[in-house]
């Protein structure tokens, strides 16, 4: 075979690998676009009781699924203590229907699909306390999707004594770490939880508190940053290409 015809086939060659693995990174770009809890902010308002009023402000990400809304089950709540969901930016038609060990709460309507980033903020009226102590599945574990930016608060009118925090899949005793800045305020900041891991907080209830904690629910949170399968599966194949044109001199030298 002359040159000529050598550097056409190796030309050839590297230009075919490239849309190869052009096409392979947009694919796996594509299938990797899943879903995912972006932030997930909890505060419950804790009387000396134990009744707590709850907010879940929870930010989340479909990618490009295609969805009607999400599912949220909580336990030991009854349709009386049911309060509302709200969607700046998704429909929060509201489905809610009583199961085994609480509520289901179905969110969405049936008739328009979303993609993307949604923020939902569900409040709802909980009994969380007995014989002078609380515990709380401040995140439940039911969740079948990874979960960013967890911050939980509990504002009491009484001082919590004793506060214990365990972090991971149902019956875990790992311990995470509880922060307490003001006398009758808890805090656990964690970075990510995995599918099917949750939080859950103890504490004793103690004296009264001078005057009740208060916490800024945060803003919303911007877009994410996305890449589209086609410009993956472009800067993919360029990048190989380059790196192709760019050895194959080197190649013909070794080659001589």
């Amino acid at each position: 075979m002359s040159i000529k015809k050598r550097r056409r086939s190796t030309l050839v060659w590297i230009t075919i690998v490239a849309i190869f693995v052009g096409l392979g990174a947009g694919l796996l770009s594509f299938i990797t676009s899943g879903e995912q809890i972006n932030r997930y902010f909890v505060v419950a308002e804790l009387d000396s009781d134990g009744d707590a009023s709850i907010l879940e402000s929870i930010t989340y990400d479909f990618g490009r699924n295609t969805r009607r809304g999400i599912v949220r089950d909580v336990s030991g709540l009854s349709l009386d203590d049911f309060a509302s969901v709200e969607s700046a930016t998704a429909p929060d038609e509201v489905s809610v229907a009583a199961n085994s060990s609480g509520i289901n709460i179905r969110i969405g309507n049936p008739d328009i699909t979303i993609t993307g980033q949604h923020q939902y903020d569900i409040r709802y009226d909980l009994n969380l306390g007995s014989d002078d102590q609380f515990s709380w599945n401040a995140i439940g574990t039911d969740w079948e999707v990874d979960i960013e930016q967890i911050e939980v608060h509990i504002l009491s009118e009484v001082e919590l004594e004793s506060p214990q925090c365990f972090v991971g899949r149902f019956g875990s005793q790992q311990a995470c770490d509880l922060a307490n800045p003001d006398p009758g305020h808890l805090v656990v900041e964690i970075d990510r939880l995995d599918a099917g891991e949750g939080i859950t907080i103890d504490a004793q209830f103690g004296d009264p508190v001078a005057s009740v904690p208060t916490v800024e629910t945060p803003a919303p949170l911007g877009e994410p940053f996305s890449v589209s399968p086609i410009l993956s599966a472009l800067v993919s194949g360029l990048s190989v290409l380059f790196a192709g044109l760019a050895i194959t001199p080197a190649l013909r030298r070794l080659g001589r």
